[in-house]
């Protein structure tokens, strides 16, 4: 499972034959748009494609543009994850799970592509096929899907 900010990825083992693929916005591939500021969350790279079915389910299909040691400086790192600051893609969030880490140097496990936004750090999403699940909120009076 992947999270940034009101983005939620959680990886699964296909997508539906039935999601057909959706045009990027820019160059890119877009999860997201805010609801104030028009940032988005998105993939920039092309090795990602967004799909839908007819019921509005999204699936993000990763094949991932970059692989190797990650150069860089680790300046954060907790129980679940650490933060690279890298020359070429900025500050970049990994996994653990994700990662070997040898002498400081982070080494994907897979090819990975940014998740980035315009206020978040990016995050480092493996190649693989996840689905982004209706987000939803808790009120007193209901369970309701999140609007962005």
């Amino acid at each position: 499972m992947y999270r940034q900010g009101d983005v939620f990825l959680v990886a699964v083992e296909a997508i539906p034959k039935k999601a057909a693929k959706q045009p990027r916005d820019r160059g890119r591939v877009v999860l997201a748009y805010g609801e104030v500021t028009g940032h988005a969350h998105a993939i920039k790279t092309e090795g990602a494609v967004l799909l839908r079915t007819d019921d509005g389910e999204q699936y993000l299909d990763v094949a991932g543009d970059f692989s190797g040691p990650v150069g860089g400086v680790i300046v954060e790192r907790d129980e679940t994850s650490v933060t690279v600051t890298t020359e070429r893609q900025g500050r970049v969030k990994f996994a653990l799970a994700d990662i070997d880490e040898v002498a400081g140097v982070v080494i994907p496990k897979r090819p990975w592509s940014p998740l980035v936004h315009e206020e978040h750090t990016a995050h480092a999403i493996p190649a693989g096929k996840y689905r982004r699940p209706a987000q939803r909120e808790y009120s007193p009076a209901e369970i309701r899907n999140v609007a962005d």
